[in-house]
């Protein structure tokens, strides 16, 4: 049986039986078709081989031409698009979002603090998650 989202809700929501979702089900470089079968169109620029696309190889349109879709292929060092924090009595809490990585990348990010006369030093790791 294929195990969906919304098999796995229905079972655990009607109590006929309790599933674990591993986590490489939720991991991108197996997610080809994350909303389901229903919705497959609905996330079409990050999903499957989403670098050999012809719009992430070249560069946008210009003189008000129609966009191409965004160029998702950019260098794996600027990964993070954006990250937001907030802090308070001590405590950190921070989310980022990435983009789309490639297979056999790392599913892993780091926290590193520079202090004021010293190096950069790693403080937390943790896994990337996709919906």
């Amino acid at each position: 049986m294929k195990v969906s989202r919304r098999n796995a809700i229905k079972k655990t929501a009607a109590g006929l039986t309790s599933m674990m979702i591993a986590p490489q089900f939720l991991r991108a470089a197996e997610a080809v078709k994350p909303f389901g079968e229903d919705h497959a169109n609905l996330e079409t620029l990050t999903t499957g081989e989403w670098w050999k696309r012809p719009g992430n190889l070249t560069t946008p349109l210009k003189n008000g031409r129609k966009a191409a879709p965004p160029n998702l292929n950019i260098p794996r060092n600027q990964v993070v698009v954006f990250a937001l924090y907030t802090q308070q009595n001590a405590v950190l809490k921070l989310t980022a979002q990435l983009f789309p990585l490639k297979p056999g990348e790392a599913r892993q990010v780091r926290l590193e603090l520079k202090f004021p006369k010293e190096d950069w030093k790693e403080v937390a790791q943790a896994e990337v998650l996709y919906p």
